[in-house]
């Protein structure tokens, strides 16, 4: 029991940073079985570098991304907000 409470937490912080870096959720079930620790390293340096964003965005995120325009951050990716107040993407 002692082992599964030492990975709740980076767990869970796994899972709520996990949609503002390209992963899924679920990414954070991999601190069960060993590589979590590696994700959670990905993640957090996608979520630090964001506004920075030069990674292919996933297949259901690609209807809210554009490419900026703005010189400053030029050849990056912007993530808009999505259209309804679900907090979610659909699933087309």
């Amino acid at each position: 029991m002692a082992d599964l409470s030492a990975v709740a937490v980076p767990m869970a912080a796994t899972a709520w940073l996990a949609p503002y870096a390209s992963y899924r959720r679920r990414d954070a079930l991999l601190w069960l079985v060993g590589p979590g620790i590696y994700f959670f390293t990905v993640i957090a340096w996608r979520v630090t570098l964001a506004p920075y964003r030069d990674w292919s965005p996933r297949p259901e995120e690609k209807a809210r991304m554009r490419w900026s325009r703005d010189p400053e951050h030029a050849g990056t990716w912007l993530l808009t907000k999505p259209a309804g107040d679900t907090g979610h993407t659909s699933s087309r």
